[in-house]
């Protein structure tokens, strides 16, 4: 596009992605609708769970990451932003929140040698279309221009379909995922960060941690939106 036209449709404001009603000059989401992003407060380190110990009594006994950053309240806003880059192909919404993540992934986490993220199993790829952690992970690794192929996303790979987890306490959701991913060779001690929208007990990137470590991981990181 030419500079001035370019110029001309940057100053146009936009109508917020949440509200449909405020608009927005340098954002897709309004002031106000900003307003009920609520950050979540010291989690555990293993899985971002509410705590006020470094982890939580399950991480203490049997933890692979290294760090857990779950950085909003899974309600209003943020649940409304997880669900329509789930459920829709507004793929541009995984940028913005990648725009409100990053500040606290760099202020929080070393940068990593690789960023990946949860994997679907192909039939629910195809079913739904998309991989809304994948997306995500896509946008936040453009925030580390100088790592070159920082973003790798068939480092791990979903081979047997499993139930869906939410329908599932801890205990189950384990057994759920037991023989469910597999990993590619890593190079040795190389640090990984796994992107996810939202981390409810931490089964799943617990898992993806043990398997990475397995494969030689030093670090294994996990960033996420939302935890609830």
């Amino acid at each position: 596009m030419y500079p001035l036209l370019s110029k001309i449709f940057s100053s146009i404001p936009t109508v917020c992605l949440i509200c449909d009603f405020e608009e927005c000059l340098d954002s897709t989401i309004c002031q106000r609708c900003l307003t009920y992003l609520e950050i979540r407060d010291f989690g555990c380190v293993g899985c971002g769970a509410t705590t006020n110990l470094t982890y939580c009594d399950v991480c203490l006994q049997n933890n692979s990451i290294t760090l857990a950053i779950s950085i909003f309240k899974y309600r209003a806003v943020a649940k409304l932003l997880v669900n329509k880059l789930k459920f829709t192909k507004q793929h541009g919404i995984a940028k913005t929140m990648a725009e409100l993540m990053i500040y606290h992934i760099t202020r929080s986490c070393p940068t990593p040698d690789i960023i990946t993220s949860v994997p679907l199993h192909p039939i629910d790829f195809i079913l739904r279309g998309h991989n809304q952690s994948a997306l995500l992970a896509s946008a936040i690794s453009d925030f580390f221009p100088k790592q070159k192929n920082i973003y790798q996303p068939n480092i791990l790979q979903k081979i047997r379909r499993t139930k869906k987890q939410r329908l599932l306490n801890r205990e189950q959701r384990l057994v759920n995922l037991q023989c469910a991913f597999t990993c590619k060779p890593l190079p040795p001690n190389s640090t990984i960060a796994i992107v996810d929208d939202v981390i409810t007990t931490g089964s799943t990137t617990q898992t993806l941690g043990r398997i990475l470590k397995l494969q030689g991981a030093k670090d294994v990181y996990v960033w996420s939106f939302a935890h609830g």
